[in-house]
């Protein structure tokens, strides 16, 4: 596969463009992450659960990791921490960034890319939380280049929320929730988790996975997802074990983003 040697993110294009199939993005795979080739110290993850110390969600992009391993993710340690060793590595970053939105809008315009209203909604509500962080540290007295971050990282996530309009306006966005199917996979990965309480999904990703899941059975169409959450794939394998789902002519096939397993198969 070319696409293996090809730099990030220029290989997610790559990778694409071999299947003919629908492909379904998760939310992470709206994210910029740091590339095998750059030279960056690496820094343990501060942060490993999904809301923060002060009570506000994370980002629905993040990714749980042991290591910061998104672009976003980087310049936001460097800002919070100030620190003044790293910030020789933020021309770097803003580069990267400006990298893959180049790419990925030409993904969005140019491929057969949709997405759930679940991924829609949390992303909209992860943009809008930023803005609010945003507005309230206007007011804040802080050095020029940690200002600068604020308005980069500002900047990127509009972006980001521009594309997300585009798949809606264009009928890239779907919703079967409203389906007695829908409401079926539902109860069960409900029940499911209420036995095995321990590192539960978000209800966002049980409903995307089950719009995924009704949507392919309605096309009757093969669909990739991907993603790079662990709790995708676990859910992927439970709503299959149903037999409606099992026995479904056309297959859903699960991809990793480039982290944590560079595009690899997960499912099934």
């Amino acid at each position: 596969m070319n696409s293996s040697k090809t730099r990030y993110p220029h290989n997610l294009k790559e990778v694409l463009q071999e299947t003919s199939f629908e492909n379904i993005f998760d939310n992470n795979m709206f994210s910029s992450y740091l590339a095998e080739e750059l030279y960056l110290p690496q820094i343990e993850e501060p942060r490993k659960i999904q809301n923060s110390v002060i009570g506000e969600p994370r980002h629905p992009q993040y990714v749980k990791s042991a290591l910061v391993n998104q672009t976003l993710s980087y310049i936001g340690f460097i800002k919070r921490s100030e620190n003044h060793h790293f910030k020789k590595f933020l021309p770097i970053l803003y580069q990267e960034l400006n990298r893959f939105l180049s790419v990925f809008e030409e993904i969005i315009f140019s491929m057969n890319v949709s997405i759930s209203v679940d991924i829609y909604r949390e992303m909209k509500q992860g943009y809008e939380n930023f803005l609010n962080l945003y507005r309230n540290n206007r007011t804040r007295k802080r050095a020029a280049w940690i200002e600068e971050i604020w308005k980069r990282q500002k900047n990127y996530l509009e972006k980001i929320d521009m594309l997300l309009e585009t798949l809606k306006v264009s009928g890239r966005v779907f919703d079967f929730s409203d389906e007695p199917l829908f409401s079926e996979l539902m109860l069960i990965c409900k029940e499911y988790y209420n036995d095995v309480p321990e590192d539960q999904p978000t209800d966002a990703d049980c409903r995307f996975v089950v719009n995924v899941n009704v949507k392919a059975y309605r096309d009757e169409e093969p669909k990739i997802v991907w993603s790079g959450d662990r709790h995708i794939l676990k859910l992927m394998e439970l709503i299959n074990k149903e037999t409606i789902i099992r026995d479904m002519p056309a297959p859903i096939v699960l991809r990793s983003a480039y982290y944590p397993h560079h595009y690899a198969h997960l499912y099934p």
